[in-house]
């Protein structure tokens, strides 16, 4: 089933409820497939805008901060008891609160 680019777009921000991040665009093949775990498309980069604490993938709070104005680039997209977060390590380890950070994030849809 195909289905236009930007009502697939608006969904996927309306599931995952990011709020702070500015704005997200997908790559798809035409079938919509909700996965716990998005992957992102190219180069994507957020902002810290508020000192917050990395969490683990169990949304256990780490001992690291991260720090306002810092950089982080995002490899992957994930809801975690209704929240939105953000991997900021290819292997998944490290993820932000979306609510922590701005910026533009392209996903991609299997």
């Amino acid at each position: 089933m195909k289905m236009n680019s930007k009502i697939i777009m608006a969904s996927a921000i309306a599931i995952m409820g990011i709020s702070s991040v500015t704005g997200m665009t997908s790559s798809h093949n035409g079938n919509v497939v909700y996965a716990s775990v998005y992957s992102t498309v190219g180069n994507n980069t957020v902002e810290v805008v508020k000192n917050t604490s990395f969490v683990n993938s169990q949304e256990k709070k780490q001992s690291i901060i991260a720090e306002k104005g810092g950089s982080h680039p995002v490899y992957a997209v994930k809801n975690m008891k209704g929240e939105t977060y953000l991997s900021v390590q290819k292997n998944n380890q490290y993820w932000l609160p979306a609510s922590a950070v701005k910026g533009k994030i392209n996903i991609y849809n299997y």
